[in-house]
């Protein structure tokens, strides 16, 4: 007979990977993203890996189920082996200078690695052993088990299938309810919903080290600050599009990336994009300015206005910050057309 381990963990696992694939689908650029934010060499992007894995952890998830025998042990060795490498790239980029996002799971699991993460696929390299363990030890294939399963084993599975609902639930229930920004305003124009706040007086270094307030940045000139990560995926096209923003609105608003690192050396990019924004961005060294400004991602982006208020923002996500960009384009020609 098999231990009930031997009977879940294959079951749990194809779960899994199917759940990742089918939240992949969902998000199509989910995948690429990770690669791009985890590091991973180039040449996977090129050869189309990210656009196969959802469906490579489909098959393997349906394989897992449904082979018996010789191809089933083949089936969950390749899944142990997915777990293990998956393990692998995480903790690699636990030892990253900036904190990455990681949408491994699709936008399932969109959020930064951290130590909770590599726990995670810790316990799916445990699945992985089990599952592997089980296709030796008996030729049938999981769903053949499952139909010889005994009552205690459907028991256990319909415990761990409340379990698992009620972790959703309760997961669902808690995610923070999106606030949607109302279109930027200057200061002579009728302020709508937006409420405008104080600039904070959180502090910002400049490439050469100098520290700036941002206060001082915006004392001059308006100042749009794009909060972005050089190993975040969903950044790459916000940082290409950065110069082409800063010439559609200069000179009234000044576009300056904001990266958490304490300087250019604490990046782990020097692709060309990167190159052209370096000599006017800025570096959250201690993470003052994000906190206050309440940024809790990237891309992100704020607004500071010449008059010490905040004037856009702050909006998180790719779309919102291009948004915020059209919103602030839209402003400055109306002023000039007076």
């Amino acid at each position: 007979m098999l231990h009930p381990f031997h009977l879940l963990a294959p079951l749990l696992l194809a779960t899994v990977l199917a759940t990742s694939a089918l939240s992949k689908f969902r998000s199509p650029g989910s995948a690429r993203q990770a690669f791009r934010s985890l590091r991973l060499p180039e040449w996977l992007l090129k050869v189309g890996a990210a656009d196969a894995l959802p469906w490579g952890e489909l098959v393997l998830a349906v394989g897992l189920m449904v082979l018996p025998g010789g191809v089933g042990v083949v089936a969950s060795v390749a899944a142990l082996l997915l777990m293990v490498v998956y393990l692998v790239i995480i903790v690699r980029a636990l030892g990253f200078d900036e904190a990455v996002t990681c949408g491994c799971f699709g936008e399932l699991g969109l959020g930064d690695v951290t130590w909770r993460t590599a726990v995670r696929n810790v316990l799916l390299v445990g699945f992985g052993v089990f599952a592997v363990l089980a296709s030796i030890r008996d030729d049938q294939s999981p769903v053949e088990r499952w139909m010889r399963a005994s009552s205690e084993d459907w028991g256990w599975l319909s415990l761990i299938v409340v379990v698992l609902a009620l972790g959703w639930l309760i997961t669902a229930g808690s995610r923070k309810v999106e606030r949607a920004e109302p279109s930027v305003s200057d200061a002579g124009a009728q302020e709508l919903e937006y409420v405008r706040v104080p600039t904070p007086y959180a502090t910002v270094a400049r490439p050469d080290g100098t520290k700036v307030t941002l206060r001082e940045l915006s004392g001059s000139q308006a100042q749009l600050l794009i909060f972005v990560s050089s190993t975040c995926g969903s950044c790459v096209e916000v940082l290409q599009s950065i110069p082409a923003w800063t010439d559609q609105l200069a000179p009234a608003v000044a576009v300056r990336a904001v990266f958490a690192a304490s300087g250019p050396d604490g990046l782990g990019s020097r692709d060309e994009s990167l190159i052209k924004i370096l000599p006017e961005a800025l570096f959250d060294v201690d993470h003052s300015a994000s906190h206050v400004l309440n940024i809790e991602g990237t891309p992100s982006a704020v607004l500071l206005g010449t008059d010490l208020l905040l004037a856009g923002g702050p909006v998180a996500g790719q779309s919102d910050v291009r948004q915020l960009v059209d919103d602030v384009s839209v402003e400055l020609e109306a002023a000039y057309a007076i």
